[in-house]
């Protein structure tokens, strides 16, 4: 379970990302990574503080996976493999997760290994020319 500064649950917020964010991801999830412009601190909307912690927000849509206890399930193992992968990230930062149906039959290891893959895509895009090693995307 992600802590409750971790989550991006505000509708505005992830439009934000959505909008914004570089894009990465495979067949089976899709990952967007929002970083806030530099010099500026994004306000949480209730306690009107600086947000300083990655907020991750999971789009799992029903017409994607039709089950409930199939699109929970994915939500919980999203937000156990995104723990310990916050560190990775800049304060501040919002990511966003679209789930496709593909990923009802994976494994937690198999999960884990496309999420890593889409997640390295957008860092790659997000960071642009910089991000290129050795002539590799």
């Amino acid at each position: 379970m992600l802590p409750r500064q971790n989550r991006l649950v505000e509708s505005a917020a992830f439009k934000r990302a959505l909008r914004v964010g570089a894009r990465g991801g495979n067949r089976f999830l899709a990952a967007t990574i929002a970083v806030p412009p530099v010099g500026t601190a994004i306000c949480h909307p209730q306690k009107g503080e600086a947000e300083t912690s990655v907020r991750v927000g999971l789009i799992v849509a029903k017409r994607e996976v039709p089950t409930a206890v199939a699109r929970n399930r994915l939500k919980r193992q999203l937000r156990h493999l995104m723990r310990p992968r916050l560190g990775n990230f800049d304060p501040g930062t919002d990511i966003v997760l679209r789930v496709f149906g593909r990923c009802q039959g994976l494994s937690s290891t198999e999960l884990a290994l496309h999420l890593d893959k889409a997640l390295a895509q957008a860092q790659r895009k997000l960071l642009g020319p910089q991000a290129m090693v050795k002539g590799r995307p």
